[in-house]
């Protein structure tokens, strides 16, 4: 890791060509020159974050096996066209708080699972634009400028679990924006002003955030969450229809505890298994010669098999020894009692 230096340009032969893993975050970096990091046929993992002034994802060529590329915080408008085809095994990509007004063309990113693009200046999702994404489970999208979603903006994005879109300016949802989506469980549509959410493809959420959207005044009735867990909305109102589901859920919880009772006849229990163990009872009687001597030794030896212990046994054996220990005490009555002089 070269973090926190102050690299400000990477030339060509800065680099070992061996690397698995190079992590430059919070550097000042102004550029990367050509070639300083291509041909790194083990690279697995790229981290250029905080890095203000890099305006262009640098050339990737014989990076093919590149998994992880993190570029946050930066100042890029753009990415170049052939990244999927440069680096096919990509992952995950982390592209946060840049200057982007279009979503990627990630569409030969076909193992792609996690999908960063909150922070920048997105305005649409039409054209598909998450096409041949079929591995995609977390779609990040929050504070763009996105104000519409079409029918077609999720497609080819099937198995997407995690969809972000809060702090956006949506103002329109189409009424099968969803519909592609199987598995979807946690959906963040907060901070915008849509009047309607549709419901279909939303049958498998765990998870559902709606919260200050002024605009959105009627919700979707409880059977079309059956899986939901945890629900943020615009008013509490829209509460009151999920709230006997809650209540029949603490009543349909069985017991903790079940309890069995077994008596067995004189023929199934075995008597001499009875007080086996003087040490059941007192568990802290390990190793007591070595404090009392000789004598509890003794002790141990007066107790026989058929020994049944009375109900005032000490807790503790030491109480057996406290009246050899302690001196013997006396009353006495006091001279003068108070308030008699």
């Amino acid at each position: 890791s070269a973090s926190n230096n102050r690299i400000r340009w990477l030339s060509k032969h800065d680099l070992p060509r061996s690397l698995t893993a190079l992590d430059l975050r919070a550097n000042p970096l102004s550029g990367i020159k050509p070639g300083a990091i291509n041909n790194m046929p083990r690279l697995r993992k790229l981290v250029l974050s905080d890095a203000r002034s890099l305006s262009e994802l640098p050339s990737l060529d014989g990076c093919g096996a590149l998994e992880i590329l993190r570029v946050d915080r930066a100042s890029l408008s753009k990415v170049p066209f052939n990244l999927c085809k440069t680096c096919p095994r990509l992952k995950s990509l982390e592209l946060k708080s840049n200057k982007l007004r279009i979503v990627p063309e990630l569409s030969g990113c076909r193992e792609l699972r996690v999908l960063d693009l909150a922070g920048n200046l997105i305005t649409s999702l039409h054209g598909a634009p998450f096409h041949g994404l079929g591995q995609l489970h977390d779609l990040l999208l929050s504070h763009n400028d996105i104000q519409e979603i079409p029918r077609t903006a999720f497609s080819g994005a099937g198995k997407l679990q995690v969809l972000d879109l809060e702090g956006n300016k949506i103002h329109k949802i189409d009424a099968d924006a969803f519909a592609d989506f199987a598995q979807l469980e946690d959906l963040n549509l907060g901070n915008n002003i849509f009047p309607q959410l549709p419901a279909t493809g939303l049958h498998r959420l765990l998870h559902l955030k709606t919260f200050n959207n002024p605009k959105l005044r009627e919700f979707p009735p409880p059977e079309t969450f059956p899986r939901i867990q945890t629900l943020v909305l615009s008013y509490a109102y829209h509460c009151c229809s999920f709230l006997p589901l809650l209540t029949l859920t603490h009543r349909n919880k069985a017991p903790p505890l079940q309890e069995a009772v077994l008596f067995p006849s004189d023929n199934e229990f075995d008597m001499s298994l009875w007080n086996n163990s003087l040490t059941d009872i007192w568990p802290q009687l390990h190793n007591l010669s070595k404090k009392f001597g000789p004598q509890i030794n003794e002790l141990w030896d007066s107790f026989g098999s058929d020994f049944t212990y009375p109900g005032n046994l000490p807790a503790y054996v030491e109480e057996y020894f406290e009246e050899e220990n302690v001196a013997p005490t006396r009353n006495f009555a006091p001279d003068i009692l108070p308030g008699t002089h």
